[in-house]
């Protein structure tokens, strides 16, 4: 069985952020140059695949550094980034196709970072990787880092009043584009802001006019689509204008409930999403236009030994959705399962691992061909285990 994954919607091939294969605002995806497909952790030659025919080799290791509450696992074409830290430091760890750990480098001492993980806190440019963070004082920070995970340059400021927290960031062709929540005001604002390559702002922080935390940011035709959590109130998928105009929203409801629990995937004909509650820990899927709008209204996920499944990772690949989610059961049980652009499930759950109830902490997942790689961050003890499945 093939996995792969297109991480962002135009993230494939050589072309402009700006061209469209339809008319301009009709959300077509954007015209892809085909160049030579390297291993660089992106699609180059556009059929839809992140570095086919690149080798692999299974492995399953497990970082001597203190895992964090999520892994942010990224592949880079020559092996994974993730995060790890210590007792008074967070790090990038680098590890080799061949599963090879090589040597850690800090992102800063815990005395200054306050949030470095977020809900999508990592981008993948084909050569660097960007992290944006929240320093303790509440300034927001983007850090670069090269294939091997070294620092490059010195963190840049992404907003202009510290008090900015749950950062998501995307690469977009040739920029970055960041949202974030801020409390300045006395109220609960969500902000978006370009930045070039090197980190430096490109635009001005532009406030949304919507409330929440986004969970996500991609970029679709020449704008974006956020994957918005609101507090007491159901989910939205936001299209939004790369000034900040407001496109379009759309509702990603749990029937009968609010959304405790959200995961947003690109994939085979625009997107998908899962929805579920932690009250009951049942989910539910749905998949949705390039706009963000629902095309097939939420169905209940299916069950994995009598138990149900709640989703740690959605992964969208040319022709399928992947789900990573956990059953509470004792042990634990980590199941992978696949459905289409219908919504069918076209792989039942199947057991990835187990572990105990202390065991693993958000895992995530990279995908591209034929390979999968696992991100098990471990809570006792504190560890970041990588596990490298060749299919």
């Amino acid at each position: 069985m093939r996995l792969v994954l297109c991480l962002v919607v135009l993230g494939c091939g050589r072309y402009s952020f700006d061209e469209r294969d339809g008319a301009p605002g009709d959300g077509a995806a954007a015209a892809c140059t085909p160049v030579p497909e390297v291993c660089n952790g992106i699609d180059d030659d556009c059929n839809g695949i992140i570095d086919d025919g690149c080798p692999c080799t299974p492995f399953d290791v497990t970082a001597p550094l203190a895992a964090t509450s999520s892994s942010n696992l990224i592949w880079t074409g020559q092996g994974y980034l993730t995060k790890t830290g210590d007792a008074t430091t967070d790090y990038v760890q680098p590890i080799s196709s061949t599963g090879v750990l090589g040597t850690a480098h800090p992102i800063g001492l815990k005395t200054d970072i306050f949030e470095a993980d977020g809900y999508q806190a990592f981008a993948w440019t084909g050569t660097e990787l960007a992290l944006a963070w929240t320093r303790k004082s509440g300034q927001l920070a983007l850090s670069r880092f090269d294939a091997n995970g070294s620092p490059i340059g010195t963190p840049t400021d992404i907003d202009t009043t510290p008090n900015g927290f749950e950062p998501a960031i995307t690469w977009a062709i040739d920029h970055f584009a960041v949202t974030w929540t801020d409390n300045r005001n006395g109220s609960t604002i969500v902000y978006l802001r370009e930045l070039a390559a090197d980190g430096t702002p490109l635009t001005p922080e532009v406030a949304l006019p919507i409330t929440g935390t986004v969970m996500q940011i991609l970029p679709v035709a020449g704008h974006y689509l956020l994957d918005v959590g609101q507090t007491s109130e159901p989910s939205l998928s936001v299209e939004v204008g790369r000034d900040g105009t407001i496109l379009g929203t759309a509702t990603l409801a749990f029937p009968g409930s609010t959304t405790e629990g959200a995961h947003f995937a690109p994939g085979p004909g625009g997107f998908a999403a899962t929805r579920s509650r932690n009250q009951t820990f049942d989910t539910v899927l749905m998949t949705l236009d390039v706009h963000g709008t629902p095309t097939l209204a939420a169905t209940p996920l299916p069950t994995y030994n009598g138990h149900t499944i709640l989703v740690d990772t959605l992964a969208g690949a040319p022709d399928t959705y992947v789900v990573l989610g956990a059953t509470f059961a004792t042990p634990w049980e980590l199941v992978e399962l696949e459905f289409d652009a219908s919504g069918a499930i076209t792989q039942p759950p199947e057991l990835v691992t187990t572990y105990s109830a202390a065991g693993t902490s958000e895992p995530t997942v990279a995908l591209a061909d034929h390979r999968r790689g696992l991100g098990l961050p471990i809570v006792s003890p504190s560890q970041m285990r990588v596990v490298q499945q060749c299919r």
